[in-house]
């Protein structure tokens, strides 16, 4: 690793510096939990001296580069006095470079900041890389293809998420199925005796979103209220204005993700309706996931991978979605939901918690820390 730095500064961790990187950044909320809850773990529990990135991007991050003027903004995660939290300390990027002078450096990140990898992997000469693909790389649109190119070729271990991602690593030694994983007692709260909404939606309203399928939901359920939790995405989105405008569904708009779990217990039933682009298919939703955790019935519209949870979950296609739902709705009041399926989905979430996410990926890397460089593609 290069000097960069004539000073260096004692690391607390036996296992070295980890740096997070995600595109958008550590405070978005559809990101957070991929990055910060390990993070978190691995800082309070001393497995690493975990770092992370917030950079400025002058243009679309995909366009990002040290040399067009990205500013580099360092922060320091480390445990609080007793233990039992974190908090996350703005650094300079010298304070940066002295934690990595005598440490190894290990570089994860996911497959939407590939160009941005790319540039660090360049500048820091990292020892290990942890390389977490996502559904973009299975577009074939993907709009950073050679970065990613690049960075899979470097990553010392190729962490798939869904089964499309496992196609499209093939049969690579390096790939680990990581999958996606929640935090199970952040969702627990109880559901109110008389819910606001009859069936709600919370998330991102982005292109992967079929808006029309919750539009049919209102027109078929008038009596029905339908709330709508997220921010807008709007480039290629289409039936939002149609669905805003029915009278018996409401907008609520952004919510924090710390304050997400009392707003979806006052749904009865949440809905994925997702649409047919390469990569909605090729995801692996995090949702999926905080649905169970919240104990709440999920519709949603079949991803490949939730087959594996189709006794937990309402699956259905377009032309069947609205039956699903409605069926959904009835075996929530018949008590039959929770009798057959609210349980299982709460041990699944149980078993994807972020302490195991942590330990799994504590332990790939010490299988992979052995290499002074990341081994090249075969």
């Amino acid at each position: 690793m290069s000097d960069h730095v004539t000073s260096a500064t004692a690391v607390p961790a036996s296992r070295g510096v980890m740096l997070l990187m995600a595109i958008f950044g550590w405070r978005d909320d559809k990101l957070v939990d991929s990055f910060r809850h390990t993070a978190r773990i691995w800082a309070r529990r001393g497995d690493f001296d975990v770092w992370f990135l917030d950079p400025w991007y002058p243009q679309h991050p995909l366009d990002w580069s040290l040399a067009e003027g990205g500013q580099l903004g360092a922060h320091h995660v480390v445990p609080t006095a007793d233990g039992q939290d974190v908090v996350e300390r703005p650094a300079s990027v010298a304070e940066f470079y002295a934690a990595i002078r005598h440490a190894p450096l290990t570089l994860y990140g996911q497959s939407y900041s590939a160009t941005l990898m790319r540039v660090l992997d360049q500048v820091l000469s990292p020892d290990v890389i942890l390389y977490q693909v996502l559904e973009d790389a299975c577009d074939p649109a993907m709009p950073n293809r050679a970065d990613h190119d690049a960075v899979r070729a470097r990553a010392s271990l190729l962490l798939s998420i869904s089964p499309a991602t496992d196609r499209h690593l093939g049969s690579d030694p390096r790939v680990v199925h990581l999958g996606q994983y929640v935090d199970p007692d952040h969702w627990r709260v109880p559901a109110p005796a008389s819910p606001r909404w009859a069936f709600g939606f919370f998330g991102n309203f982005t292109d992967w979103i079929d808006c029309r399928l919750m539009a049919d939901i209102a027109r078929a359920c008038p009596t029905e209220r339908i709330g709508l939790v997220g921010p807008f995405r709007p480039e290629g989105l289409e039936g939002l204005g149609e669905l805003l405008r029915l009278p018996n569904v409401e907008y609520v708009g952004p919510v924090a993700h710390a304050e997400l779990p009392p707003v979806v217990a006052n749904m009865e039933v949440c809905l994925l309706p997702r649409t047919q682009s390469p990569r909605s298919l090729a995801c692996n939703p995090l949702k999926l996931y905080e649905c169970m955790a919240a104990g709440k019935p999920l519709v949603a519209t079949p991803l490949e991978a939730m087959q594996e949870y189709g006794d937990i979950l309402y699956l259905a296609p377009p032309e069947r979605f609205v039956a699903e739902a409605l069926r959904a709705l009835a075996d929530v009041r018949a008590g039959q939901f929770a009798l057959t399926r609210q349980e299982a989905g709460l041990a699944v979430a149980r078993e994807r918690s972020w302490a195991a996410r942590a330990d799994r990926l504590t332990a790939l890397w010490d299988e992979v820390a052995g290499a002074a460089t990341a081994p090249a593609a075969g």
